[in-house]
């Protein structure tokens, strides 16, 4: 891979994503002005926003909302199916939007990975 400019140094590194926590409508700057090769969202970011103005870009990670998983039953189901629906069509990675909380029972967390499996 070819060094990038914007790098300290030109260096070029593999693999490189980003949590810019928070920027909401800043992250079309974040990714225009930093280089990564995905960008992780967190719970907060906008689907519709982020599918037409930045996965075209990069790849995208993230952003189910911690509060889902920690309810669970349909709130965990229907917070899973409108991530895959919103970012399905180009390269993303299903994660969180930030974390698990600590009282978060482990059912739930095995409910969401049976969820996004089937899909």
């Amino acid at each position: 891979m070819e060094g990038d400019p914007r790098r300290p140094g030109g260096a070029a590194a593999a693999g490189e994503r980003r949590l810019p926590r928070g920027v909401g409508a800043g992250l079309l700057r974040y990714v225009e002005d930093v280089p990564v090769d995905a960008v992780g969202l967190d719970w907060m970011a906008d689907p519709a926003f982020v599918r037409d103005q930045i996965q075209w870009r990069v790849p995208v990670q993230g952003n189910l909302d911690p509060l889902a998983l920690l309810a669970g039953g349909s709130a965990l189901d229907q917070g899973v199916d409108n991530i895959l629906a919103a970012f399905s069509e180009r390269p993303f990675i299903f994660n969180l939007g930030h974390g698990i909380l600590p009282q978060t029972p482990i059912a739930h967390v095995e409910q969401m990975i049976a969820r996004v499996r089937r899909s």
